[in-house]
């Protein structure tokens, strides 16, 4: 996964947008830990940070074992007792990895405290003065974009760009402005996976990014211009956006990203 997010580091950004939506716990990790090694890639990290990050994606829910499914799962608001409970699972997952050989103290950092926010509000709790691992402020930065364009029994997903603008909100305080600010510059204007509409009347599905040359965004097309869907999407190169004319929402037109992802 590291190597992979080295050399093409779009590839697995659109991977983790492939969402199996009815097993959104079991996915959930693996979404983080690639969206996490984007963050630290874009935060100019080095291999071994990568791979804690990595490593830290995968394990920051594991603690969600040690809590029923019922509560896990549950489709309404928590009750109070519901969520003090669910607020265990950072802790106790802190504690099995602890238990495990050869794990980085970063990586324990991170399944203890990635639901404590940069001004420290969160679980579980703590003073403002706590110091935290760089990389658990990437992780909530991941594990927060994540969750906004995941179906959830609770909510429905938001587009890359809609959760970017969320999570603007959060900027300085739950979330890490400085990580934040290069994490969205990495993202680019149209983060791979935005279904966009062109001047053209097309709908279009941003695939990937070409750093290369700066503002360049690789489509497939999804439907021509009348909006019907083609059977073989085309590709195609912009030089910049400005042929893009609105952000199109993919349920209300019936598509499914990950018949094109990626």
């Amino acid at each position: 996964m590291v190597k992979n997010i080295l050399e093409q580091p779009y590839t697995l950004l659109a991977l983790a947008m492939l969402k199996n939506y009815d097993e959104y716990t079991f996915n959930h990790p693996e979404n983080v830990a690639v969206i996490a090694m984007s963050v630290g890639k874009a935060c100019g990290l080095e291999q071994n940070h990568l791979y804690q990050l990595a490593l830290g994606g995968l394990f920051h829910d594991i603690g969600k074992m040690t809590i029923t499914p019922q509560i896990v799962n549950k489709p309404g608001k928590l009750n109070p007792h519901e969520y003090a409970t669910i607020q265990l699972h950072p802790q106790n997952g802190a504690n099995l990895v602890r238990k495990m050989e050869q794990i980085p103290d970063s990586v324990i950092d991170i399944v203890n405290h990635h639901h404590l926010g940069y001004d420290r509000s969160g679980y579980p709790a703590s003073d403002n003065h706590l110091r935290i691992s760089p990389l658990t402020e990437m992780t909530s930065i991941a594990d927060t974009y994540d969750a906004l364009t995941s179906i959830r029994c609770y909510q429905p997903p938001s587009s890359p760009r809609q959760a970017i603008e969320q999570m603007k909100e959060r900027s300085g305080t739950y979330l890490n402005p400085e990580f934040l600010d290069q994490f969205i510059a990495y993202l680019g204007p149209y983060p791979v996976g935005t279904l966009v509409r062109l001047n053209t009347g097309s709908i279009a599905l941003v695939s990937d990014q070409n750093k290369s040359r700066k503002g360049t965004l690789n489509l497939k097309l999804v439907t021509d211009e009348s909006g019907r869907k083609l059977t073989e999407p085309s590709l195609l190169e912009l030089a910049d956006n400005s042929k893009i004319v609105a952000e199109v929402d993919p349920m209300l037109n019936g598509i499914k990203l990950n018949d094109y992802l990626p």
